[in-house]
């Protein structure tokens, strides 16, 4: 300090001049007054701004003011506490929460609603109507940025599925049908039909019914029937039949285009073939002479048999019902006599071979063979035909 504003100092408080005196007293008063005042004004405060807090210190004013000095400004649609023209006291603290635009879409029905929440669980709470169980695009705990956010809430259905004839009942959250199949990982092929259309919006207790539709090729091995050829032979009874060569089948390659719907198959076409071993024609004789009953055989009678009787149903399984038939392997008739057989019990008496007889002289030297030997004498057909 310089030597003059000291030697003015001194000469203020050394004057004995009363007005000097009063006025640099009531110059001093007025200071520590306004200073009191001034410190009594001032307040410190918490400032809570979308869930940041800091301490600050302000004069009076009303929180408006007051948040304006700290660089917060109000807009509509913000939350603030306590109101904006209340006044504050010391330690008090000032929330504000930022309007912020959320894009809400429910079920496919979008609309933008302004909310001061700051997590997306807070918003959620705010809206209402939103069950646990349903799908929302983000995490409860996400906040929600001042620019605002677009949020998906889709409500959990019951759907019954149909797939392919597999049915079954699930809780899906999904909007439409082919949200719904995504959402289950349900893949279709390209033939394969839905119904509802993947565009139909669901609602619970909507059934889905995927048809299955499936067109393949198969490649298979077949055998090849031998073709037969028929030569007459004129010292055998007409209608007898003897097999010369049997023939062996042989084996193609065969290529099929196959349709199916749900695992069924509907249609089948034969796309390609492809011979493997060639088939060798089977050869069979057939008798040309005509039966020429002996003087014997001529007086010769048998009972009359309906039809429909268990030896018809025995002739039908040993001969395919042929009686007269001869098939050269030692075997004759419709019951499949041997020579040795018939003649034993008196089929000579009607013709050579069984083959040449009636059906009712068959079955009158059957019924002597069954009294003799039972019905074992045809194992086969009278067990498959439960006669025995």
């Amino acid at each position: 300090m310089s030597t003059q504003k000291k030697s003015r100092i001194h000469r203020i408080n050394h004057t004995s001049s009363t007005p000097v005196r009063v006025a640099t007293g009531g110059m001093l008063a007025t200071l520590v007054v306004g200073g009191a005042v001034a410190v009594n004004a001032q307040k410190n405060l918490i400032l809570n701004v979308n869930g940041e807090t800091s301490h600050v210190s302000a004069m009076s004013g009303d929180v408006k003011s007051i948040l304006a000095s700290h660089d917060v400004d109000l807009k509509d649609g913000d939350f603030v506490s306590p109101a904006a023209n209340s006044s504050v006291k010391d330690k008090q603290e000032i929330t504000v929460r930022t309007a912020r635009p959320v894009t809400l879409t429910v079920d496919g029905v979008q609309k933008t609603i302004q909310s001061t929440a700051l997590t997306v669980k807070d918003f959620l709470n705010q809206v209402g109507t939103i069950n646990p169980d349903d799908y929302v695009s983000a995490q409860g705990s996400t906040k929600i940025p001042e620019s605002g956010m677009k949020l998906e809430v889709v409500p959990l259905k019951d759907i019954t599925l149909d797939d392919g004839g597999q049915l079954g009942d699930m809780k899906v959250p999904a909007v439409t049908v082919k949200d719904f199949l995504d959402r289950r990982g349900i893949k279709l092929g390209a033939d394969d039909k839905v119904t509802p259309e993947l565009g139909k919006k669901l609602v619970s207790g909507d059934k889905i019914t995927i048809e299955r539709n499936k067109t393949e090729d198969q490649t298979v091995k077949e055998a090849v029937e031998p073709t037969v050829r028929y030569v007459d032979d004129p010292n055998s009874p007409k209608g007898s039949e003897t097999v010369v060569e049997p023939g062996k089948a042989g084996e193609r390659e065969v290529t099929y285009t196959v349709k199916s719907r749900n695992g069924q198959e509907v249609q089948r076409w034969e796309k390609a073939s492809k011979i493997l071993s060639e088939a060798t024609e089977k050869v069979i004789s057939r008798g040309t002479k005509a039966a020429v009953a002996s003087t014997k055989s001529s007086s010769a009678s048998a009972p009359a048999v309906a039809g429909g009787s268990v030896w018809d149903s025995i002739a039908q399984c040993e001969s395919g019902g042929k009686w007269n038939t001869s098939t050269g392997n030692g075997f004759s008739g419709g019951l499949q006599f041997t020579d040795q057989t018939w003649q034993a019990f008196g089929g000579g008496a009607y013709a050579p071979t069984a083959a040449g007889a009636t059906r009712e002289q068959q079955i009158a030297v059957a019924n002597k063979v069954q009294a003799a030997q039972g019905w074992g004498a045809w194992p086969a057909c009278t067990s498959k035909l439960g006669i025995r």
